[in-house]
């Protein structure tokens, strides 16, 4: 069975709320949903380098993400990269809640000597609009009316890759079967989304809020009819070195 994580009304009790992702489904990387109460700016936890890496996805507009020598105006979704635990960070939500997931992954030894090789620059702050588009073989065929845009290089940040795809315009949308041999991926349904997955032989309607996981192995594909959208993140970790 396809996991699937709905977004929940939720009943937010103090200034932050983080509720896990469908816990366990991928050993080595956990996700939380998070809701940053309007006014409040939270410290999150921070892990050193380069054994755990975390990744924080803002969801929409407001507030502001800050360490001690830089600032970055949250002003459409975007991904924020902090430098481990080498400097402070602090979450401001503006005059209305923030909601960010929260990615924590653990390196094995083969991810923290790359990361030692060569990574990207920390830390890391990337609207959405500013990822670099791509072209891939699942996208290119006539009718696919589909893009692609990369936020996180391959291994420039140890196992964890992260990218986008988006209907190109409204319309039937297609993204064609693939498999990822030692990649497990997240999927999290952006604005507006609207589309079927499928992997192997079962499948799952997936909305704006949702967060589905593909283990390594298996085969997938998304489509949407004229009143659907592919809109979503895509978050892998290569297991090819466990």
């Amino acid at each position: 069975m396809i996991q699937v994580s709905k977004k929940s009304a939720g009943n937010q009790q103090g200034p932050v709320e983080e509720v896990p992702v469908l816990a366990g489904a991928c050993d080595r990387a956990e996700l939380f949903r998070c809701t940053i109460q309007a006014g409040y700016a939270w410290k999150p936890p921070l892990f050193p380098r380069p054994a755990v890496t975390q990744m924080f996805l803002f969801l929409g507009a407001g507030g502001y993400v800050a360490t001690p020598t830089q600032a970055f105006s949250i002003t459409e979704p975007s991904l924020f990269v902090p430098d481990f635990d080498r400097e402070e960070v602090a979450i401001q939500a503006g005059s209305q809640p923030l909601e960010c997931i929260r990615i924590v992954s653990r390196m094995n030894e083969e991810d923290c000597n790359q990361i030692g090789k060569s990574h990207m620059v920390f830390p890391r702050f990337r609207p959405f609009s500013q990822a670099w588009e791509h072209t891939m073989r699942t996208i290119d065929a006539e009718g696919a009316n589909t893009r692609a845009f990369v936020l996180i290089e391959n291994r420039k940040l140890g196992a964890n890759n992260m990218g986008l795809f988006r209907s190109a315009q409204p319309g039937a949308s297609k993204v064609a079967e693939d498999m990822l041999p030692t990649y497990d991926q997240f999927i999290l349904c952006l604005e507006q989304a609207g589309c079927t997955l499928w992997v192997d032989e079962e499948e799952a309607a997936l909305r704006e809020g949702d967060i589905a996981y593909i283990p390594h192995g298996s085969r997938f594909r998304f489509e949407c009819g004229p009143d659907g959208r592919i809109h979503h993140v895509w978050y892998t970790l290569n297991r090819a070195y466990d």
